[in-house]
């Protein structure tokens, strides 16, 4: 379940492009996806996870900029993802173990930056895709292209932020879909540290 924010390993070679020559239009989308995404602080949404390897899961998602990030994950799963400023910690509750990865190095880092920055130093768009009331960006790391892709999936006009798509470095497609987002919600801090899991549903 870390493919929901985290790229690894290198060599997927199909996976890096040359940069695309990027239209007015392009550049205009882009500024209008960023301020959308810097102007939300908070945002609490149920998702569903879907794996080109066949799996699927559900749970719970709660974002407060910059920098922190929870995710619950419904049984049978015993994951908790919480992030608070530096790391993004994988937390097995069964097991009690914790895995830190650097939050900058994975796409969580992308969404809960204090300054979301989507064609800048660290990231580049590699294409744009526009569809019935859809709005499509692909985003790159400048730093390792074979790392992976996320693909950011909005609803237009108005903007908002529907789900994403993680390309793996292996070719793995993650598929992570909001339902029911609301923003603009209050949270508790203790949250967003890794600890207790929330009170988990067991009627899924």
């Amino acid at each position: 379940m870390l493919t929901v924010f985290l790229l690894v390993g290198s060599g997927a070679q199909g996976l890096a492009q040359d940069s695309p020559v990027l239209s007015t239009e392009d550049l205009s989308d882009i500024a209008r996806i960023e301020d959308y995404l810097n102007t939300t602080t908070t945002m609490k949404a149920r998702f569903i996870q879907m794996a080109s390897t066949g799996e699927t899961s559900e749970g719970d998602i709660m974002l407060w900029r910059p920098g922190r990030l929870r995710i619950d994950y419904d049984p049978p799963s015993p994951v908790v993802i919480t992030a608070n400023g530096l790391f993004l910690v994988f937390h097995d509750t069964e097991l009690e173990q914790m895995t830190h990865i650097p939050l900058a190095s994975t796409p969580a880092g992308m969404l809960v930056a204090e300054n979301v920055s989507l064609n800048g130093e660290d990231l580049e768009v590699t294409g744009i895709r526009r569809g019935a009331n859809t709005l499509d960006v692909s985003v790159i790391e400048r730093g390792d292209p074979y790392a992976g892709r996320i693909t950011l999936v909005f609803t237009d006009r108005p903007l908002r932020l529907q789900r994403w798509v993680v390309l793996d470095a292996q070719g793995v497609t993650t598929n992570f879909a909001l339902i029911g987002a609301q923003a603009g919600v209050t949270f508790k801090p203790e949250l967003f540290r890794a600890s207790k899991p929330l009170l988990r549903r067991s009627n899924k």
